[in-house]
């Protein structure tokens, strides 16, 4: 009976002490092997990013851009006091980089020459001024089509003063643009600008290193009128477009679209005394809701770059003539107006009985639009009466314009690249669970070494490698902001993770912590035991 008891007693040790071991190593595999799974397994990768180089370029408050210009003088000229003067208002310029979004240095040259000047070819990225002398009543500056500026000037040395305060003026304001790359820098890093030229800048297309071309005919009729769209695009289009290349790439369509009808009823001018009509007119307000009736129609939300209309609208028959009416009550002389950003529209109405649409008339008023959408002036300020710009000829746009366009998408485009990277380290420290995968680390890294050599293209006066380096510093900092493996987990709330993790853990930790508990309980007592015997 007692060798029974005994044999019980034993039994029930080993089976407790069984359950023990088992729950001790249950709860050793889970902390040891089960917790460095999980952690290995979903935790965050996050790949090594260059935040002090981003930090610093975010900190760098001035953008230095330098400009050429090589200043030849006649040698009929005073050339001391010429440059005299000119280093007295090149040298007003200054202001600290801090100071100034954008820090403009003139890198001024000078030399003397003949009378017949004998100025050798252009070269890109550099403004030459041509200075003669002779006896003249009064001072005349001429900015050129290509990069040249012709000045002349009387031979007395008080006329130099007024001279080179205007010429210095010209060649800031209007040839290198220094309240516009101001502006456009201001605008990017929401520091709020002057004002002055925020309305060129609405019109500006946004950067973008390729953009759709559609050129689009609208006929409210079935009856079908002939254009020779290709021939126009080839011969008033593609001159600029070719020169622009270096800056843009363009992707250039065309379509027709019949039994387009606009949205709006015309308003009808008719003759005072016999009230016959004697043409139509749409009002500025409604010209938004004409684009609004046709937007879906056009296709261009069919690619991801950046479109530009140009729309060629057919009056109808019952609507004939038909013009638009400006703000000033005046009717529209091309008969077209522009949207900013997206393009231009223009009203064509079509003589009796013509089958062909008069391109050559209605493509310069879109070679118009397209320079304004590209940051491009049609109107040049009135400096004074003694200064002029001569008009760009074939291929539609000067040297010096498309130098301007260089300098000022290069800065557009580096500013634009540090405020997104800036962008992007706010976010990735704010939220610690988004994927930072190598591709991404790529593209930052790639956008970083563009940003640190178009910054120094830029203020060489390199405007070829600088836009070159800035439109690699633009794309790569897009395809990191804007990669999928970020946008996953953007949205992704912290609470969501014990919705995930509760209903997995729980039911396997329970027993285990249950067990741990009980074997932690009865070594207690068997020490308490233990210690009783002793004493």
């Amino acid at each position: 009976m007692f060798g029974s008891r005994s044999s019980y007693d034993s039994d029930d040790f080993n089976s407790r002490k069984t359950q023990n071991i088992a729950a001790i190593a249950t709860g050793l595999i889970f902390v040891v092997l089960g917790v460095p799974i999980w952690w290995n397994t979903t935790k965050v990768y996050r790949a090594t990013l260059p935040f002090t180089e981003i930090a610093e370029l975010n900190q760098d408050a001035g953008l230095k851009v330098g400009v050429n210009v090589d200043i030849v003088v006649a040698s009929e000229c005073d050339f001391v006091a010429v440059k005299s003067k000119l280093d007295d208002y090149f040298g007003n310029s200054g202001g600290s980089v801090s100071a100034k979004p954008v820090f403009v240095k003139y890198n001024v040259t000078y030399s003397q020459k003949g009378a017949d000047m004998g100025l050798e070819g252009e070269v890109p990225g550099t403004i030459r001024v041509a200075v003669n002398c002779g006896d003249f009543d009064d001072f005349k500056i001429n900015v050129e089509t290509n990069r040249e500026i012709s000045a002349q000037i009387g031979r007395k040395t008080e006329n130099f003063d007024e001279f080179g305060k205007i010429l210095v003026k010209v060649l800031k304001q209007g040839v290198v643009g220094e309240e516009m790359l101001e502006e456009v820098v201001a605008n990017i890093r929401k520091e709020g600008g002057s004002g002055r030229k925020d309305e060129e800048l609405m019109k500006m297309v946004p950067p973008s290193s390729e953009f759709e071309v559609i050129f689009t005919l609208l006929c409210p009729d079935a009856e079908k009128m002939t254009w020779d769209v290709e021939r126009a695009i080839s011969e008033h289009i593609t001159p600029i477009l070719e020169e622009l290349k270096p800056i843009f790439h363009f992707h250039i369509s065309s379509q027709v679209l019949y039994s387009t009808k606009l949205r709006v009823r015309p308003k009808i001018m008719k003759n005072s005394t016999t009230n016959e009509v004697k043409y139509h007119y749409l009002q500025g307000n409604q010209l938004s809701n004409i684009i609004n009736s046709i937007e879906s129609r056009l296709g261009s939300h069919l690619s991801t770059f950046p479109t530009l209309n140009f729309v060629l609208y057919l009056t109808d028959n019952s609507n004939n003539p038909l013009f638009i009416q400006k703000g000033d009550g005046l009717l529209s002389k091309s008969n077209n107006f522009l949207l900013p950003r997206w393009g231009g529209m223009t009203v064509y109405n079509p003589q009796g009985g013509a089958r062909e649409v008069d391109l050559d008339s209605v493509m310069p008023t879109f070679l118009t639009n397209l320079r304004t959408l590209v940051g491009l002036r049609n109107n040049h300020p009135n400096f004074d009466e003694r200064v002029s710009f001569n008009p760009p000829t074939w291929p539609g746009i000067t040297g010096w314009e498309t130098d301007y366009l260089l300098r000022l998408r290069s800065v557009e485009n580096v500013a634009t690249s540090i405020n997104t990277l800036g962008s992007l380290e706010k976010l990735l420290h704010q939220i610690d669970n988004i994927i930072i995968n190598d591709d991404v680390a790529d593209s930052v890294f790639q956008s970083v070494a563009a940003i640190v050599e178009a910054k120094q293209t830029i203020s060489t006066g390199n405007l070829t490698t600088a836009m070159s380096s800035s439109c690699d510093a633009f794309i790569s900092s897009q395809s990191a902001f804007f990669h999928p493996s970020l946008l996953e987990l953007l949205y992704f709330p912290e609470d969501q993770k014990f919705a995930i993790y509760v209903p997995l853990f729980l039911p396997i930790s329970l027993p285990v912590m249950v067990s741990l508990v009980f074997v932690y309980k009865r070594y207690k007592n068997k020490d308490s035991c233990d210690k009783a015997k002793v004493e």
